[in-house]
């Protein structure tokens, strides 16, 4: 390779198999990389491909090179890549001892590595015990502060040999196995469940006999959850970054619900809240419950959540059941809904993709494709079925937003939907005898979906909706 050459590696989307190849070689089996459904009421919303796999694959492409040393690398990962991205790795060779290697999703900036290669060496084969399972530490953020101690170091030589063959023949199963102790700390020990890997600089000036990989705290900055960490192993010292991901948002219960609302204020009525595992959706079936509605409430993925939702409000003693419903696929959902002896009479719409996706576009036709079909084609959809089946008028609520009047570039595809979705409520309310639609501009509110590193003001969920559903409810019981 020449000076200052730069090429391109192309690796391919990660899929659930190779996520789950690399959290048994590492350890690192946090739920935020091998869970859809916790992983998606994280701040990322989807599996998040580990740090680590980032920087092995990298120096797997073009950063190992037989014969030398490895002296040091320093690695930031300023966006997640989630599973099933494509990855661009730019590498550029000084055509001396180091190299960079910038990986891209797209046009974000996954990875911002620099290796540094030492003098000619044999590669280190002293051999390594098996890897032993690092529990999940669930902490909070005052349980860090000065936290300290250490993790076994191991690996299977046979899957990192399978895995990362370069990599190994290259700097030896020792230097490897202490890199994987560091998204196992990160992930499994400090801070563990609730964690962001953010960056590393560690150096290999060591010889030691591989054992332990030995860490403590240095500082824990409450203000932007951050916390920095000293490593030091048999084969490496450094210090790494990472961040406390925020809990996911819970609402409140329905003890503490009911002091909110009569027990017979929704006496008689009957609520479909489509889309009410979590988030507004939750809250507004456990309104409706604690004010004696029946309520039915659907979910597309979360159905652990949904059973969590519904098992709290009838163990309460409320009345609540829960079905599968894809918005993009209901129509015979529906009908059955509405076939039954006591269907609901009003629609709660709260389904939704992910709204705060990463920009790589100036617009991007998929995104706006993909609202559209959620607040547009899959909303009208489901209002037609239950309409040809409901022998009532429906009353149904969708919220909208006010992001449609702050104009914001990073939500453009989710504005312009909105704004098409109040469009067809006014539509139907103009035009149809079937259904009533209330349509709502909310604030930003307090969800999973707001969720951020530094908390931006939000809303409550229960006070924003409590008077939208008495409006909505009370009208029909008068």
């Amino acid at each position: 390779m020449t000076a200052n050459a730069d090429f391109l590696v192309s690796i391919p989307g990660l899929s659930p198999a190779a996520q789950s190849r690399f959290a048994e070689l590492s350890g690192d089996t946090n739920p935020l990389h091998l869970d859809p459904i916790e992983a998606r009421r994280t701040l990322m919303g989807a599996p998040v491909v580990h740090g680590l796999h980032l920087v092995l694959l990298a120096l797997e492409a073009g950063g190992a090179q037989v014969g030398t040393k490895l002296s040091a690398l320093r690695a930031r990962f300023p966006n997640p890549v989630l599973v099933g991205d494509r990855i661009e790795m730019r590498i550029t060779d000084d055509g001396g001892t180091h190299r960079r290697i910038e990986g891209y999703v797209q046009s974000d900036l996954v990875l911002d590595l620099t290796v540094s290669l030492g003098s000619d060496a044999a590669p280190d084969d002293m051999p390594m015990p098996s890897l032993e399972p690092e529990p999940l530490r669930d902490l909070r953020f005052s349980d860090l502060i000065g936290d300290s101690g250490s993790l076994q170091v191991g690996i299977d030589a046979v899957l990192a040999c399978s895995l990362f063959p370069a990599v190994i023949g290259s700097f030896g199963l020792p230097v490897v196995a202490e890199l994987l102790a560091l998204t196992r700390l990160i992930g499994m020990r400090c801070p563990g469940r609730n964690s962001i890997f953010s960056q590393f600089d560690v150096t290999f000036d060591r010889s030691g006999i591989p054992g332990a990989l030995h860490f403590r705290v240095t500082g824990a900055d409450e203000r932007f959850l951050r916390i920095n960490i000293q490593v030091e192993g048999a084969r490496l010292i450094g210090k790494l970054t990472a961040f406390f991901r925020p809990l996911p948002q819970s609402q409140p219960s329905m003890t503490e619900l009911s002091k909110m609302v009569r027990p017979d204020e929704f006496r008689n009525c009957a609520a479909l809240v489509v889309g009410g595992s979590r988030g507004l959706g939750e809250a507004t079936a456990k309104l409706l419950a604690a004010g004696g509605a029946r309520v039915l409430l659907s979910y597309n993925s979360g159905e652990r959540d949904a059973t969590r939702v519904a098992a709290e409000i009838t163990s309460w003693g409320g009345s609540c059941e829960c079905c599968r419903l894809n918005v993009l696929d209901s129509t015979e959902t529906v009908r059955k809904i509405y076939a039954s002896a006591a269907p609901p009479r009003t629609i709660y719409y709260f389904a939704t993709p992910r709204i705060f996706s990463r920009r790589r576009k100036f617009l991007s036709q998929d995104l706006l494709e993909q609202f559209i079909q959620y607040y547009v084609i899959g909303f009208s959809k489901l209002i037609d079925a239950a309409a040809a089946q409901s022998k009532m008028k429906l009353h149904i609520f969708v919220p909208s937003t006010v992001a449609i009047d702050e104009s914001l570039r990073e939500i453009a595809e989710y504005s312009m939907a909105k704004r098409m979705a109040e469009d067809l409520c006014a539509f139907y309310n103009r035009f149809s005898d079937n259904a009533e639609i209330t349509s709502v501009r909310l604030p930003r509110l307090k969800t999973d979906q707001t969720t951020t590193l530094i908390e931006i003001p939000a809303l409550d969920c229960v006070e924003v909706m409590l008077p939208i559903v008495r409006r909505i409810e009370l009208n029909l019981i008068s």
